[in-house]
Order: structure tokens, then sequence, then C-alpha cells
């Protein structure tokens, strides 16, 4: 018989490794292959984010490939491959073999890929499998400290005085931000122009700049800024106030009723793969972001520690196509 490498030498990180995703497995109720659970991983771990370093979506990916690497035992390499509404990290994942050695660190604009090209070459929902909804969150309406406005109301008064020529930055066509512009624009009755930037991170960059004048991003890419005067923030997006920006008021309380719009971060794998490493790995990811240090330190940076269980993350995913889809018909935005 076959031994595995970690029999010849069953050291006590190794020991401890297997015993770490044995018990994510019992945990999760699927321990249906123990060989496989026993043997996974012994290799490198690489997180595909589809966007440019130093957005949200990165951030946070970091912070879990860390703890990931030190729960497992093995290392979790970080690799961004923006582009294509997160088509082509997307694509890459899906056609990775399905052994849980190549992963997706997707936010919520992997489920508005459906809805945004013609010639769709990737099903979200059939080819790749949910493991589990990281953290969910707001984001922060940014203007420039230049731009003469303190409140969403005069960002509305200003726009409408002077339509097509305020500037609204996102992470690209079809980017999550991009959607949540086009929901305000639409639900404030206002005409902002739409530029879009590689990723969140440049777009970021170009806020600060002042080569647009608004931009709406994750509090957690735009903290740093806010408090440091760089970007001057007038209101979250979600249905309440934020903890991490608890005097600033939500949208809809300031005269744009009923607006909200969140976003998710999850990780996600080809499909084809075995159900007890999905199992391992959503057991892993769900104890990090619980972990009380981790918690705290999302929690402080605007997002809501979430770690789910696949089948919890499938149902969120097919929410957001429905609720997304509207949006993208509605402003015709497409893939470019």
């Amino acid at each position: 018989m076959n031994r595995s490498p970690f029999a010849a030498r069953p050291t006590r990180r190794r020991w401890m490794r297997r015993a770490a995703v044995a018990l994510a497995l019992f945990a999760s109720g699927m321990l249906s292959h123990p060989a496989l659970g026993a043997d996974y991983p012994n290799r490198t771990i690489k997180m595909l984010v589809p966007f440019a370093p130093g957005g949200s979506t990165d951030m946070v990916a970091r912070i879990v490939a860390v703890k990931l690497a030190s729960r497992l035992g093995q290392s979790v390499v970080v690799e961004n491959k923006p582009g294509a509404g997160t088509a082509i990290a997307m694509q890459a994942v899906a056609g990775a073999a399905p052994d849980g050695y190549t992963l997706l660190f997707g936010s919520s604009a992997l489920a508005n890929y459906p809805n945004l090209s013609k010639n769709v070459v990737l099903d979200v929902q059939r080819d790749l499998v949910p493991v589990t909804t990281v953290v969910s969150a707001m984001y922060v309406v940014l203007v420039h400290p230049s731009v003469p406005v303190r409140t969403v109301p005069e960002l509305i008064a200003l726009a409408k005085s002077r339509p097509g020529q305020l500037n609204i930055g996102s992470a690209g066509s079809g980017s999550a931000n991009h959607l949540a512009g086009e929901l305000f624009k639409s639900a404030a009755g206002i005409d902002l122009v739409h530029v879009q930037y590689k990723g969140s991170g440049p777009a970021l960059t170009a806020a600060i700049a002042g080569e647009v004048q608004v931009i709406i991003e994750p509090i957690i890419s735009a903290r740093a800024y806010i408090d440091s005067g760089r970007l001057r923030a007038l209101a979250v997006t979600g249905d309440r106030r934020s903890v991490a920006l608890p005097d600033l008021p939500t949208v809809g309380e300031s005269g744009v009723p009923g607006f909200e719009a969140s976003f998710w971060l999850g990780v996600l794998a080809p499909s084809g793969i075995a159900k007890d490493i999905v199992a391992a790995l959503a057991g892993a990811i769900g104890a990090i972001v619980q972990d009380p240090e981790v918690k705290a330190q999302l929690v402080a940076q605007g997002t809501e520690p979430i770690g789910d269980r696949p089948d919890q993350f499938a149902r969120r995913i097919a929410d957001d196509i429905a609720k997304w889809g509207k949006v993208i018909r509605d402003a015709k935005v497409q893939l470019q």
C-alpha cells in the first residue's frame, strides 16, 4: 500500500495539521473520505483575487490567506488577476483542477457577470462551487475635498446644477461599486459621468488625486483616507449605520429613502471539487473570521464577519444575481 508522504515522518506540526483539518470536516458533518481529509493540503494553495492590489477584496483576502496558511500548515499565496468584470480570475479558477489548490477570493461582482455580457462563457452557479461567505459590508459615499459639499443632499443639489460635469469612479465596468453608483444615480435622479479603472486601488488613487469627484467605495479600503482627510465621507450605503463610522448617516437617512447597497466577499472553488475539501475549507475559514482578534479587525474596518455554510453562500449568490440584474438592465451596463 502506498503511504502518504506525511506518514514517512509524522512530525508534530503535520499531525497537528491533520487534526485541524479532520476537526473542521467533523464539525461540518462531512467526513466522508478520511484519507482525503488527512492528506489535504500537502502543497501550496493559490487564491486568485479578481481585482488589482490595494482594494477591499485584496485586503481581506490577504488577512484570510495568512491565517489559513497558519491553520492548515501550508502556504496560501494570493495572486491578483483583474479584468473583464472578474471574468479572467473566474475562468482561471473554473478551469483549474478541482483539488482545492486553486481558489477564488471573489466579491459580489462575480454574481453580476451572468447579466453583464451577451457572450457568457462561464456560468457562475454551474462552474464554481461556493465555499463560504467571508464578510459582508457596506459602502461609503466619498467626494474629493475640493468638492464643496458635506452631505448627500448637497451633492445631489450640486450634481443637478451641473449635470454631466461631475465624475464618479469605479473599479471597472460591472464592478460592485460601479453598480452601487448606478443605483445611487438612479435613486437620486442625478447625472454623474462614470469613469472606470482597473481595480479598486487605482480608482481610489484617482479619487484622491481629484481625477474623479465622487466614488462609492467599501469602508475597509477607504477608511485610512477618510481619517487623513484626503477624502470626505458623506454617508454609508447600508440599511443601518456602520459601527466603523457611527457618526455618518445612511444614504436613506440623507434624502434617498429605501436606498441600500451592500456587498460580500467569499471563497469559491472549481466545480467538481470533493465535498469534504469544501467542508474543510469552509470550517477553517469560518473559524478564522470568528476568531476574536480577526473579527475585531474586520469589524473595525467596516465589515461583518460571516463564515456561513456553502449552501447559504449559494443562496446569497442567487439573490444577488436577481437583485443586481435589474440594475444592470436598467442602466444598460456591459463589460468593456
